[in-house]
């Protein structure tokens, strides 16, 4: 015959349950012990590493570093030259690059030698930019513009028949006559030379065209006016 167990009794199912529950209890508080004890040594090592990254001494930069920044920042002022007392002259970018404009009030021995080196073939396609409002042939016949015929070495504001503006007849009293240095100002920029010109152009700014027109414009003469000596 088959034994049968008996049914275990209401107290020994609840101490079963009061030992599983017990356990669990146990081993839960084990655990969030290790846990709390995990987080405080990781914020414990957060503040000091932290005091010390405050309390390290700071570097001071060397002069190479020094230089840099102020090559990096041209509001830097300027070396000291040591021989004159004085600060070190800034060095010239206007004959730089085929955008920058000619240095017309340069020393007669730098304007002789750019317009020496400059293409008068060349110039004479520029000069196209000027057909519209100037007669550039022998007739010397007036348009919009005077005739340029032999402009340069000639007197400001004196072509016949035609009408100047007050502006360009004051220019004339202090400057005299076109020559290479005040044509290639007035060709550059016509109308920051002489304020309220009649004359619509806004200006060669390329260096090179600017001074190919002007090298072209001496040929353009029954006697050529002579480069600048040295």
């Amino acid at each position: 015959m088959t034994k049968q167990h008996a049914a275990p009794s209401k107290f020994e199912v609840f101490l079963s349950m009061f030992a599983a529950a017990t356990g669990f209890s146990i081993l839960f508080l084990f655990a969030l012990s290790a846990l709390v004890n995990r987080i405080d040594q990781t914020a414990g090592s957060h503040q000091a590493g932290t005091m010390q990254a405050h309390t390290a001494p700071r570097e001071t930069p060397s002069t190479t570093e020094d230089s840099v920044a102020r090559n990096s920042h041209p509001d830097t002022p300027a070396p000291t030259d040591k021989n004159t007392g004085g600060t070190q002259p800034a060095t010239d970018k206007s004959a730089q690059g085929g955008q920058q404009s000619v240095q017309t009030t340069a020393a007669p021995a730098r304007l002789a030698q750019l317009l020496a080196q400059a293409n008068p073939k060349k110039g004479a396609k520029v000069a196209k930019k000027c057909i519209a409002c100037h007669d550039l042939s022998k007739k010397r016949q007036n348009k919009v513009g005077p005739a340029l015929y032999g402009v340069i070495g000639r007197k400001i504001a004196t072509r016949a028949g035609f009408k100047y503006s007050p502006a360009m007849k004051r220019y004339a009293e202090k400057a005299g006559k076109w020559s290479y240095d005040n044509l290639g100002e007035f060709l550059q920029k016509p109308k920051k030379v002489v304020p309220k010109t009649k004359m619509a152009f806004a200006g060669i700014r390329k260096r090179k065209d600017l001074l190919n027109l002007i090298a072209w414009l001496r040929t353009n003469a029954d006697q050529p006016v002579p480069l600048p000596q040295y």
